[in-house]
């Protein structure tokens, strides 16, 4: 399969994947499954890596608790982060693992501005009444479309 002038010829994968295998074989992609009682190398050592952004972002944070959904969006946002930079050992040096996939490129001043778990004012439907039209929100990740949106 070719997208963005990458070629995938070799997917490395657990047994839960096995399903798969006919689908891909009908593209000339060969689906490698570790064997049961065997890890796949470089997908553990990415998940272990995801673990680290996670802690890393979890201790420089205020709070003692937090809820379920914020510890899921801190996985989502380290995920994003890793794949927004060049991989020093990847397939292509100049592009991100986002750029090759996607096509989308970063923009420094969109996609850079705010960071994790900063409190953050958000605009909110309002009519011309005195009602508030801004709302207190806690930021979680960029959502990596053209215009620089945010999730808060």
């Amino acid at each position: 399969m070719h997208k963005n002038g990458v070629s995938v010829t070799v997917i490395l994968a657990d047994n839960q994947f096995e399903c798969t295998q006919d689908g891909l074989a009908s593209y000339g992609i060969q689906l490698n499954i570790a064997s049961a009682s065997e890890n796949v190398p470089d997908i553990e050592r990415c998940i272990w890596t995801v673990k680290e952004r996670v802690r890393s972002i979890y201790n420089v944070l205020p709070f003692k608790k937090m809820p379920l959904r914020i510890l899921t969006e801190m996985v989502y946002t380290a995920v994003y982060w890793l794949n927004m930079f060049p991989v020093v050992d990847g397939i292509l040096k100049t592009l991100s693992p986002r750029a090759i996939v996607t096509g989308l490129l970063s923009d420094f001043n969109l996609h850079f501005k705010l960071e994790f778990g900063s409190y953050e004012q958000t605009h909110e439907d309002h009519n011309n009444s005195m009602a508030p039209r801004t709302k207190g929100a806690t930021l979680l990740r960029p959502t990596g479309n053209s215009q620089g949106g945010y999730y808060f």
